[in-house]
């Protein structure tokens, strides 16, 4: 009796052994999130090279990313620079649609691609904080990435030089409840292309809350028909070189609500006020 005994505990050992070691390994790749997270890494959004975590938290020295609310936050003065053609990493920052940037008093934030946009994202995006942005798109050559299209990899881009900031939907900057914005200084080093891009289809395609919108060098583009940009609250809008489209400013009285400086008679469009 006891021979048997012995011989059915060995063989239960033998049995249960291996399930238990495998519950174990999958119960510590899940805690560690090594299973999860490889699981949830993006292989497409990035910053800086470094891939997003779209279920988690992404963070590294002076920006971090919260893939549940698709923020973006930069904490600290970054500058990314990109050179050469790798997919997607070509550009300094891209997101998916939905994002939202945020850059913290006092930071600064500059973007640059030598061979792409200086910030790419997927749909829709909305820059706050009263930190300072920078973006530059490349002036020389056609972005490409060995045939592969679109080029950068991101949908929606094109093979074109950089944009400074390309948003493959509605860009909305500042805050309408708290009238306050981030400095954005964007531009295209070519001048004859893009410095910002809006191809949302809906009427603002971007829209200024708060804050400062500077382009010295570079069109605002956009694909739709009507209204392109409109100014709120005591936002402003530097642009003195030239408009492909038209820009619309509400509420009526620019002084006392919107503002904006550029040279009006390098527009192709017209400057209009909303009635409210």
């Amino acid at each position: 009796m006891r021979v048997i005994e012995k011989n059915v505990g060995v063989i239960l050992q033998r049995k249960l052994l291996p399930v238990c070691m495998a519950v174990v390994l999958v119960m510590g790749l899940v805690s560690g999130g090594g299973l999860t997270a490889r699981a949830a890494v993006s292989d497409k959004y990035q910053v800086g090279g470094v891939f997003l975590d779209m279920s988690g938290v992404t963070s590294r020295t002076g920006w971090t990313w919260n893939g549940t609310t698709k923020t973006l936050t930069f904490t600290g003065n970054t500058t990314i620079a990109t050179t050469g053609h790798a997919q997607y990493t070509m550009v300094p920052v891209g997101l998916p649609a939905g994002s939202t940037i945020v850059i913290n008093s006092g930071v600064t934030v500059t973007l640059r691609s030598n061979e792409a946009d200086g910030l790419f994202c997927e749909g829709d995006l909305t820059v706050k904080g009263t930190g300072r942005l920078n973006c530059y798109g490349s002036a020389s050559g056609l972005k490409y990435n060995r045939g592969t299209s679109p080029a950068t990899g991101y949908a929606g881009d094109d093979s074109g030089s950089g944009d400074g900031m390309s948003v493959y939907g509605s860009l909305k900057i500042g805050d309408n409840n708290t009238k306050t914005g981030p400095y954005i200084y964007t531009r295209n080093e070519a001048g004859a292309e893009s410095a910002i891009t809006a191809m949302n289809r809906t009427d603002p395609q971007i829209a200024i809350y708060g804050g400062t919108l500077e382009i010295p060098f570079g069109k605002v583009i956009r694909t739709s028909t009507g209204h392109i940009l409109r100014i709120y609250n005591n936002a402003k809008l530097i642009y003195p070189y030239y408009e492909h489209g038209n820009i619309t400013i509400a509420p009526p009285v620019i002084e006392d609500n919107g503002t904006f400086y550029g040279g009006l008679w390098h527009m192709c469009g017209s400057l209009r006020t909303l009635t409210t």
